[in-house]
């Protein structure tokens, strides 16, 4: 056979260079983000193409043919289909996955060959992109383009081509598929470069009229609304601002319109009229066939076709693609509405088209470096107006926005009990809404630290103790947040899993502890969702800070990841300008202390480089161009904000979470036909406790307490309710401040309070820059200043007087403040908190005799957020010994009696732990008491994560575990009472029974091959109150059935795992199945068991379910040091199958090979 000339492999239509488009009048920006959203990159150039694009330009050495055909040891892969393949629509072919957002556009491009010397015989072939829901049912198939055998063989052609996600769509799959001219079809095919990219959008919007206008998904769209008499439209675009403002109907260039043809070097204007009638429209379009079209998208592409297509809607649109207009060229634009008696002539509008390199040239040094710190906001990053480069627009919120009034879904500890990663991609999209609504894009969650230990005081903030649980749904929300546009920052990076000396904390972290515990929900984030913002810790990890910490943020984040967004640092958690921008931090929060004036010196010093700075700015940009802040800037809208679907959206949540720990003899649900009279018990009652505390705190429009659930759904029943606070959470609730009439100010008299000097610093030092009296002090000053010339942040404040009591006693003293605090009384000090932290109470019970005067001295500090300063006390005689009998009493006089009790978000909260897991206050007490006058007593703990409960669990025959449970916490929890709901909550986190089961809490993290929570406990051999992965339901599930395939599989494989469930109850509910391995023959410590699949599923009486774990190898992997890398280990494999971490209710084992 003689030699082949073979063609070069053509240009990839798509551009790897990202697009921006600036507008002129006015200016925007967009992105055409180009990057390849393929989850597993092998099928552009793994085992199904070319070993990169470095093997082309060797084809010559495989022999005389050209391609070497028979020879085994060729240097490609291949497809080879020896089906008989009669449905190619049908038929699989060859997939890959990736994740879409619905209306957003995508590119699709592939280039097929086949070798003359052993052509692949085939009908036709299919490139395909397949639309799919978050369950992975098929929305719909849309054909990319087609090829045949005679049209690639020897040639390399490239398939492309753009789709639209439709609605609903969240997973996408592009297939190649062929179909064979006769059975037994043989042969090869060849492909490589299969990319799928984002077409971002850039809207230019007609000045007559705009009202009214929405966001399309395009290339660049120029869109217009038309006028009520207006019948068409003349519409002029070209690269000369005189041809295309005085250009009229007709003037066509070239015979462009007639001919359909663009020569895009020679086009000086283009002009064209349509019609609304569709009957008007050259070349004549119906798609609908119902003569009722007035949607006109036009596209041009350069050297290559011209396209008029009329869809059915209310607005008019011009689209272009992107990669068909020159960098650095403008393009001016007009459109004329012609009504039946005028033609309103309209101004010219303009873009022209630039890369992020070009605009990074047109910055100053200046610029740039403002790019990479806060403004006086504290919340956003200042806006460039000379270059129309918007600023950051910040705010917290992991479970709601936190500016002004949102939605409060759930707490993250609740989500993570529901184990529902479709439902918590669906809060990610509500809140990337309302986050959009609030006038920002960028989404400071979700905080993704695993809970080492359940007394960390931000707990409630993240998704549970497992980080595959956490990863799997912090990846779901991640996807969900960022379909609508908004960046999502997830944090903090790493190991910040203790509030306590956060700021200054070293954390010991092995390499295998740190990448198998600590690191893996990042990890999946990054790698999975395509998170655009990470936030570096407080802590240090290992000796530097996370914000300098060039190991984290630089060899494993951004060159190991590949990731592509920015790090910004938690606020005040940069300490240093070189050693941070250097290690990987772009942006400085919430100010540029470090990132301002001192890096701008760095660089004048050659400490830091140009591309360094160029680097972090490059990542800003394109960030920015992700979101669509240039070409349509972020506005409030108040409308989208606690929207009805929102507020049904939190309801399911809630009611998803909430665990039944305990049902004996079936206690609940209850029967309103069975009782006349509940009592509705305790200090979690009748108040709502949402969330917890911190920076992640939500305020709602309302909120529902238990109480007032309870009511709701009893409503008409005739049921009587009762209620009793009981006793309170604890002596902070009965503190109160000090009335001004116990305080005497130096030189002053009684009920003038105490002498305030307030000071510009934070250790009391020079002089008072303010004096005043305070009387009472009971301070909230949030984010204000006590008074001129002190600051909002960075002051201090020493109160001095006397303290005279009218009585004689025993007195409980207390503060309450955020954040340090010192308390003296007659030089004796009696609370020494002088650290930073959130809202917290401290008390100290003295004697004290009336009228006796007491020299009284309060120290405190405000560093940053928020400030609150409160002297209190509780006077004598003041107990809850009398709230505890009345409550059972009314318990006594009621059918059954639930008890609400738990923690509050000053307990649960950003900036301090809890020293103890124990109920605060007396309610322990309280719940035994009310268990002894009524048999039928039900607990329901309203906390956001573990409390104890072995004091009375065993007096009660059911409890519940209801959370932090956002703004309808109270009804989704009567919901449950009473049936509505069939509780399905799982726990995802263990309960200890007591604090002595749990490990050490300090910052020497786990030896190799161990882990926190139930691995911990497994580990050594101690039952927990609670396990991980438990939860009861008013139904019961047999499991059966289970089935491994293959047996044995290779280091790269993936094993099938199915199982058999099925509801034997006659109630309809929800189980969660969950998966956990064990590594038999492992040369290295590892996890007695460990969690690698869960799905939850629904399920009716009778109903059998089948569930399939597709399991990869990679998941069974341990991190070898030695190797610096993830390895899969030859052995046997166990597989456990249950309804928690301890409830396995089917086992198997396989073999990697």
């Amino acid at each position: 056979m003689s030699k082949h000339i073979f063609q070069e492999k053509p240009m990839n239509i798509i551009t790897k260079s990202v697009i921006i488009f600036v507008m002129l009048l006015p200016i925007g920006l967009s992105v055409s983000a180009s990057e390849n959203l393929l989850r597993n990159p092998g099928f552009e150039d793994g085992p199904m193409g070319w070993f990169g694009d470095t093997a082309i330009p060797d084809w010559n050495i495989w022999g005389t043919d050209g391609w070497h055909c028979r020879d085994s040891d060729l240097p490609i892969y291949y497809y080879h289909d020896t089906k008989s393949i009669t449905e190619w629509w049908n038929n699989t072919g060859v997939y890959q996955d990736f994740a879409v957002a619905e209306g957003t556009g995508y590119n699709f491009s592939v280039n097929a060959i086949t070798p003359s010397c052993e052509p692949l015989y085939l009908w036709k072939g299919d490139f395909r992109v397949e639309w799919h829901d978050s369950n992975w049912n098929e929305i719909s198939r849309e054909t990319i383009g087609r090829f045949t055998d005679a049209d690639t063989v020897d040639v390399w052609k490239c398939i492309s081509g753009g789709k639209i996600a439709p609605a609903g769509a969240v997973n996408g799959r592009v297939v190649l598929a062929l179909e064979d001219w006769q059975d037994g079809a043989s042969g090869k095919l060849y492909w490589d470069d299969v990319n799928v990219s984002v077409v971002d959008t850039v809207i230019a919007w007609n000045p007559i009229p705009s009202d009214g206008a929405e966001h399309v998904s395009g290339s660049v769209v120029l869109k217009w609304l038309p006028g009520k008499d207006v019948i068409s439209h003349n519409v002029y675009f070209g690269t000369d601002f005189n041809d295309v403002n005085e250009a009229t109907p007709n003037c066509l260039v070239g015979d462009l319109w007639c001919n359909g043809q663009v020569d895009f070097a020679d086009l000086a204007v283009f002009a064209g009229q349509w019609l609304t009638d569709p009957n008007g429209l050259h070349p004549s379009a119906d798609v609908n066939g119902d003569h009722n079209v007035d949607l006109f998208d036009f596209a041009i592409i350069a050297n290559d076709w011209m396209k008029q297509t009329a869809y059915k809607g209310s607005q008019q649109s011009m689209s272009y693609k992107t990669s068909c207009l020159e960098q650095n060229v403008t393009y001016y634009w007009r459109i004329d509405e012609v009504g039946d008696v005028n033609t309103y002539k309209g101004d010219v509008w303009s873009f022209t088209v630039i890369s992020i390199e070009d605009l990074l040239d047109k910055m100053t040094l200046e610029e740039k470096v403002a790019q990479m710190g806060g403004d006086e906001t504290a919340m956003s990053t200042p806006d460039n107006n000379r270059l129309g480069i918007p600023g950051f627009k910040m705010a917290d919120g992991p479970y709601g926005v936190r500016r002004g009034n949102a939605t409060c879904f759930p707490t993250p500890l609740a989500m993570g009990a529901t184990w529902d990663t479709n439902l918590v991609r669906r809060i990610g999209e509500a809140l990337g809404a309302e986050f959009r609504g609030k006038g920002r894009y960028v989404a400071l969650g979700p905080c993704i630290n695993i809970v080492r230990d359940p007394r960390g005081g931000r707990s409630f903030e993240t998704f549970g103790e497992d980080p595959y649980l956490v990863g799997k749904l912090a990846s779901a929300y991640v996807e969900g947040i960022q379909s609508r546009k908004v960046i999502s920052v997830v944090k903090h990076f790493a190991c910040n899993n203790q509030e306590n000396g956060r700021g200054t904390n070293n954390v010991i972290v092995n390499e295998r502890t740190l990448r198998e515990i600590y690191l893996p929900a990042f990890k999946r984030c990054v790698r999975d969702a395509n998170a655009l913002g990470i936030m570096s810790a407080y802590n240090k990890v290992n000796g530097p800070y996370c914000s300098e910490n060039t190991h984290l943020l630089r060899e494993i984040l951004k060159d190991e990841w590949g990731f592509k967004g920015f790090v910004v640092s938690d606020w005040g958690a940069c300490h240093s300008t070189i050693e941070s921008v250097n290690a990987g931090l772009d942006v400085e929060m919430p100010y540029a202390d470090y990132f301002g004036q001192p890096l701008l010196d760095a660089v004048a010093a050659e400490q830091v480089s140009q591309e360094t700075i160029n680097e972090a700015v490059y990542r800003i940009l394109w960030t920015k161009f992700w979101a669509g802040v240039f070409e349509e800037p972020v506005e409030p809208n108040e409308n989208a904000v606690n929207t009805p679907e929102h507020q049904a959206l939190a309801l399911e949540a809630a009611k998803k979470s909430i665990v039944l720990l305990k049902n004996d003899g079936a206690q609940l649900p209850l029967d309103k036909t069975k009782i006349t009279t509940i009592a509705v018990i305790g200090p979690n009652a009748d108040v709502a406790r949402p969330a917890g505390g911190g920076s992640s705190h939500v305020t709602p429009f309302y909120t529902v307490s238990p109480l007032e659930g309870i009511q709701n759904e009893l409503s008409g029943s005739g049921v009587a309710v009762s209620f009793s606070q009981g006793c309170y959470i604890d002596s902070g609730d009965l503190l109160y401040p000090i009335q001004s009439s116990a305080l005497k100010p130096p030189g002053g008299s009684l009920g003038e309070g105490l002498q305030g000097e307030y000071f510009t610093n934070k250790d009391l030092s020079g002089s008072a820059a303010l004096t005043r009296n305070d009387a009472p002090v009971d301070f909230d000053w949030g984010r204000g200043s006590p008074g001129t010339p002190i600051g909002i942040d960075n002051f201090s404040v020493r109160w001095t007087g006397k303290l005279v009591p009218t009585e004689t006693g025993l007195y409980t003293l207390g503060t309450k403040t955020d954040d340090g605090v010192r308390l003296y009384l007659d030089g004796v000090l009696l609370i020494d908190d002088w650290y930073d932290h959130a809202v917290k109470t401290n008390s100290v019970t003295i004697s004290l005799n009336a009228s006796q005067e007491y020299d009284i001295q309060l120290e405190y500090y405000e560093n940053w957020g928020d400030a609150v300063a409160k002297l209190c006390w509780i006077e004598p005689n003041q107990g809850e010994e009398t709230m505890i009998a009345e409550a059972c009493q009314v318990a006594a006089d009621a059918n059954v009696a639930i008890v609400f009790v738990g923690t509050t978000e000053q307990i649960e909260s950003e900036g301090i732990d809890r020293t103890h897991l124990d109920l605060p206050g007396s309610q322990d007490d309280l719940i035994a008491a009310v268990a002894a006058a009524n048999p039928n007593t039900i607990v329901a703990v309203v906390s956001g994560s573990a409390v104890l409960m072995d004091d009375w669990l065993d007096d009660v025959p059911a409890a519940l575990q209801c959370w932090f449970n956002g703004q309808e916490t109270g009804n989704a929890i009567a919901a449950v009472l009473f049936g509505d709901q069939n509780p399905a909550g799982r726990l995802p986190v263990s309960f200890p029974l007591t604090e002595e089961q749990l490990p050490p809490f300090d910052n020497n993290y786990e030896a190799a091959g161990e882990g926190p929570g139930y691995r911990y406990y497994d580990r050594n051999q101690i039952t927990p109150m609670f396990v991980f992965g438990h939860g009861l339901s008013y139904t019961e599930f047999e499991y059966s059935n289970l089935q491994i395939n293959p047996a044995t599989i290779p280091s790269d494989g993936t094993v099938s795992i199915s199982v058999d469930v099925n509801n034997v109850g006659n109630r309809a509910g929800d189980e969660v199945v969950q998966l956990y391995v064990h590594d038999v023959n492992a040369s290295v410590v590892i996890p007695i068991k460990k969690l690698v699949g869960f799905e939850r599923i629904t399920l009716e009486p009778a109903q059998i379910k089948t569930v399939t774990f597709e399991l990869p190898a990679e998941d069974l992997a341990f991190y070898d040091v030695g190797q610096e890398k993830f390895v899969v280990e030859p052995g046997i494999f166990e597989i456990m199958v249950g309804a928690s971490s301890k409830d396995v209710r089917a086992e198997g084992s396989f073999e990697v090979e």
